[in-house]
């Protein structure tokens, strides 16, 4: 993935910095808490549930990618308790690795942007209480996240996919606001989503410089 290593080093000095700010919103302080900056992802889960860094706008945003359909988290819960707590770090870790890239080297912050891909998401993920819980547990911390966000695109949201926004939405409340849906059936609400996208955020390879790194 493309800046793999380059976010991990983000991740990494921007959690020393903050870990004493009383700028971090109350409902991250535990993440925080957790020392998960150094914590390295077993390879099964990074491969099973991708999310990268696809580069920066011209205003220097970073724009994030999870392949979200992909993410089959009802079976690392099925797995057991050490699944589910491995599960439990991977999704935070990655909460706080999307925040913190939004933190400059002067403490200031640079509104993210977020694209989450829906495309494979299957039905089976509804049928597990505890997994439903999970999504619901893990939207709480998505809220105070959002808090950096400039906008979020849902895209190739199916009908299955609408049941858990449906749940979550009003979670996210007023930062709901940002986020916005293109179905995988064709009309109005699938408009070209590329060029939507394009005309918030050009995509640029470019590094951002003022983002804490090495």
């Amino acid at each position: 993935m493309i800046y793999f290593s380059a976010f991990i080093l983000i991740s990494l000095k921007v959690t020393q910095a903050l870990s004493e700010s009383p700028d971090i919103p109350e409902g991250l302080q535990e993440i925080y808490k957790r020392n998960l900056s150094a914590w390295k992802a077993p390879r099964n889960f990074s491969k099973a549930l991708p999310y990268y860094l696809s580069g920066y706008d011209e205003q220097k945003r970073p724009i994030w990618v999870c392949e979200f359909g992909k993410w089959d988290i009802r079976s690392f819960i099925e797995k057991g308790e050490e699944s589910l707590d491995t599960l439990d770090k991977y999704v935070d870790h990655t909460l706080l690795t999307i925040y913190n890239s939004s933190i400059s080297k002067d403490n200031k912050t640079i509104m993210a942007i977020g694209i989450m891909d829906w495309d494979g998401f299957q039905e089976s993920q509804l049928f597990s209480v505890q997994t439903m819980n999970f999504y619901i547990e893990k939207t709480r911390l998505i809220y105070f996240v959002m808090g950096h966000a400039y906008h979020a695109y849902l895209i190739n949201v199916n009908f299955v996919a609408r049941t858990v926004l449906d749940m979550t939405k009003p979670i996210l409340g007023e930062e709901f606001a940002k986020v916005e849906v293109f179905g995988t059936n064709e009309g109005p609400v699938c408009r070209n989503f590329t060029y939507v996208i394009l005309n918030h955020a050009s995509i640029s390879g470019t590094e951002n410089p003022d983002v804490i790194s090495t």
